[in-house]
Order: C-alpha cells, then sequence, then structure tokens
C-alpha cells in the first residue's frame, strides 16, 4: 500500500515537472513595478490587498511602473427575514475597484467583487468573528483576482 503511494506521487510528480508547470503569483516573468498605491474605503481589505501586492514592489528592474487607485467597501445586507421580522440570512458583500495608472495617464480601471451568504446566530460575538473571518477570506480571494488580473495585462 505504500509503496503504490509513493509510486503515485512519483509519477505525478514527474507529469508535473515535465509540463512546464510555473506557479501563477511568481514575480519572475513579469516586467512591470508598482511604484504607488493609494488607498480609499475600508482598511483591513485594503491592507490584505497591499500585503499580497508587495511581491511586485521592489523587483529591479522592470519595464513599466504602476501607480494604482484602490478603493474597497463592504456591505452586509439581511438577505431573509423569519416570521416576526428578525434577519434570518445575510450576505456578505466586499467589492474594490482598481484604478492602474502608467506615467500618471489612466490605462486599466476594473472592479472586483466578491459575496458570501451566512445564517444568522445567537450569539452575537461568534457572529462578528465569523463575519470577520469571511471577509478576510473574501478579500484575499479579491487579491488574488487582481494578482491574477495584472499578470495578464503585463506578462512578458
Amino acid at each position: 500500500m505504500k509503496n503504490l503511494i509513493n509510486i503515485k506521487f512519483i509519477i505525478i510528480l514527474l507529469i508535473i515537472s515535465g509540463c512546464g508547470y510555473k506557479p501563477i503569483f511568481s514575480s519572475k516573468d513579469v516586467n512591470f513595478l508598482i511604484e504607488k498605491i493609494n488607498l480609499e474605503g475600508d482598511k483591513k481589505i485594503n491592507k490584505i490587498i497591499v500585503g499580497k501586492l508587495a511581491i511586485f514592489k521592489n523587483k529591479g528592474n522592470n519595464v513599466k511602473l504602476l501607480n494604482l487607485e484602490i478603493s474597497s467597501q463592504v456591505n452586509k445586507i439581511t438577505s431573509s427575514k423569519d416570521t416576526k421580522g428578525n434577519p434570518k440570512t445575510y450576505r456578505l458583500e466586499i467589492s474594490t475597484n482598481i484604478k492602474i495608472s502608467e506615467l500618471e495617464k489612466l490605462k486599466f480601471n476594473k472592479n472586483f467583487s466578491k459575496s458570501l451568504n451566512y445564517n444568522n446566530s445567537p450569539n452575537k460575538f461568534e457572529l462578528k468573528k465569523y463575519e470577520e473571518k469571511n471577509k478576510e477570506n473574501l478579500s484575499e480571494e479579491i487579491s488574488e483576482d487582481i494578482i491574477i488580473y495584472l499578470l495578464s495585462l503585463y506578462k512578458k
């Protein structure tokens, strides 16, 4: 049984190494540098996004210098109510707008948004922790989408 698992692992390793696999978030083949980031909106979301974009800040001799304007906001919406009018489910929506400028000229403008539906809880402390954790997760998903978008625009 153990030999079978080892053989499967070796086969998968050979397939991945033979197909030219490269990590998508690798910054080696990128021809841009993020010079400046202006932030508006929710500070926690912006902090997560800037943290993920940090790998593109100081990479040396890159061709294009980008300035980013990031504006983000969070909305908590009551999706449904019970028969008494109390909230039954919520939807957490995070939207982020990114403006990409080169040499003080706006080149691209794109909106990214993610949402999540969840049930209400009688324990408000646990509900708040759950919302904060999901807010972080959705922010990380948006930051990955932003990185993929930037890489698709400025890949060598």
